[in-house]
């Protein structure tokens, strides 16, 4: 009956706006309650599900309590662990919980393994699939390939969702700029970037991102002038897409489209002077 006790005592904090100290040292205890009564039955499904409602609640409300963060990460990834079958909304609030109090923070290993195996089955769904990413964001640059692929499928397959290509693309970032090369030529990573940014052409937020991917993969020149076509003003984008031309020919690589780059750049400069 435990539960039953946090679950109620909780929601009446938890619905409170009063930041008062008194309010703040209830969620701490309720907070340390939940993750307790969770490590200690987390074989049985009906407590889990409710102790990781009552923690998502807490942190979602009280963002102070992610000093807790390590304790949070290690009691949610043995719960999850101890199920084969888990339903949606249990999941959606484990990694609400996860994305939560890891936000800046160190993600630690076995969640960070937890999270790709997740992501790898369940990447269709869109509320799940954002919070995978969330919590990744963290650590993206320690991705190993089969996170990162787990990324790409995620980021391909919800192509449409601006909210989940930006986290995709800072996530594949950060990869590209600390993964060698061969394995992202290998995970064709450029393909998958160029592909989304055909149908985000419109958001500059996305645009640059890729951009700036493409740019230090020394591609992506093909897909530039669409992007410069719709963001001549974005000094950021014409810098990059300028800087990828010149890679290029300094490599002793000249291409049609560079023409193509370089033309729109200064057509749209001419105007702007």
């Amino acid at each position: 009956e435990v539960w039953v006790l946090v679950s109620r005592f909780g929601q009446c904090y938890i619905e409170s706006a009063d930041p008062c100290d008194e309010r703040q040292l209830a969620a701490k205890e309720i907070l340390l309650m939940a993750v307790d009564v969770l490590s200690l039955c987390k074989s049985d499904l009906d407590t889990v599900r409710r102790c990781l409602t009552i923690v998502a609640l807490v942190l979602a409300n009280y963002p102070f309590l992610t000093t807790y963060s390590d304790i949070v990460q290690y009691s949610v990834h043995d719960a999850l662990a101890a199920h084969d079958v888990l339903d949606t909304s249990t999941l959606c609030n484990a990694f609400e919980a996860i994305a939560l109090c890891v936000n800046g923070k160190q993600l630690y290993h076995e969640v960070h393994t937890l999270i790709i195996k997740h992501l790898l089955i369940e990447y269709k769904d869109e509320n799940l699939c954002k919070l995978f990413l969330e919590c990744l964001d963290s650590g993206a640059s320690d991705l190993h390939q089969e996170g990162l692929s787990a990324v790409l499928r995620a980021v391909a397959y919800h192509s449409t969702n601006h909210v989940i290509v930006l986290l995709g693309f800072g996530i594949i970032l950060s990869c590209t700029k600390a993964k060698p090369k061969a394995m992202l030529r290998t995970l064709a990573v450029a393909d998958v970037v160029t592909d989304c940014l055909k149908g985000n052409v419109n958001n500059i937020g996305i645009c640059l991102l890729g951009a700036e991917i493409l740019y230090h993969l020394d591609t992506g020149v093909s897909i530039m002038p669409l992007l410069l076509q719709t963001h001549h003003s974005q000094d950021a984008l014409v810098e990059l897409c300028a800087g990828a031309v010149l890679h290029d020919i300094a490599g002793g690589v000249v291409k049609p489209q560079h023409v193509s780059v370089v033309s729109t750049i200064l057509q749209k400069a001419a105007h702007r002077q």
